[in-house]
């Protein structure tokens, strides 16, 4: 079948052609109403005071899984510096590395918790609101906020089994710092007392010994 250019085409053509795709166009624009909703979006600053900035910055902040900030308002500092200082106690972190490796693991535990206090929740709603927890799971509304909670649940300890196993790597590859050796003790000079030898006496010749004259001798004169 050959379609005629909608250029090229006769005024009833042309309606008879707008008439046929019309429903399968998106509606019309209001350009006055699009200039005014344009207008406002471009002069809009946001909320201004602090009780508007603080509600805003929860928006997302209905269940808390999804939530950037660390402690809602519902949550106790007390509960998260005892969970801190359990975690940095049993895993003492030796360098600025593993530090922070440290503090995320402590980060993706507190929201495990977070997690699995939802988790627990939703099921005792589920099971409050039906004879059977069963029964529940035919719902199609329950079914899907189930899925949505074991979602989360899911990526929770997704976070928190990579934080912990980048922790223990880097624990595994610490580097092992070689300790100086040990000073070596110079010997002190120790006194060897060296005896002299006895000089034997000398010994003496037949020339050196004095002449005694023979008895009944005579005794010689010089004549001279």
């Amino acid at each position: 079948m050959i379609h005629t250019p909608y250029d090229q085409m006769t005024p009833e053509q042309k309606i008879a052609f707008e008439a046929e795709i019309r429903p399968f166009m998106p509606p019309p624009i209001d350009l006055a109403r699009y200039g005014i909703q344009l207008k406002n979006a471009n002069g809009s600053t946001g909320p201004r005071t602090k009780e508007g900035k603080a509600r805003s910055s929860k928006n997302r902040l209905d269940h808390g899984l999804c939530s950037a900030a660390l402690l809602l308002d519902s949550e106790s500092t007390i509960e998260f510096g005892v969970v801190k200082a359990q975690v940095t106690a049993a895993y003492a972190p030796a360098n600025p590395e593993e530090v922070l490796l440290t503090v995320e693991l402590v980060e993706a535990q507190w929201r495990l918790l977070r997690a699995r206090r939802v988790e627990a929740k939703t099921l005792n709603t589920l099971d409050q609101q039906n004879e059977d927890l069963a029964d529940a799971f035919w719902n199609d509304d329950h079914a899907a906020v189930w899925e949505r909670v074991q979602h989360y649940v899911t990526t929770a300890e997704r976070s928190h089994h990579r934080a912990l196993k980048n922790l223990l790597t880097a624990q595994k590859n610490r580097p092992q710092t070689v300790a100086p050796p040990p000073a070596v003790e110079q010997a002190k000079p120790v006194l060897v007392v060296i005896k002299p030898k006895p000089v034997p006496p000398p010994i003496e010749f037949e020339s050196q010994k004095p002449l005694t004259m023979a008895a009944g001798a005579t005794s010689f004169t010089p004549r001279c």
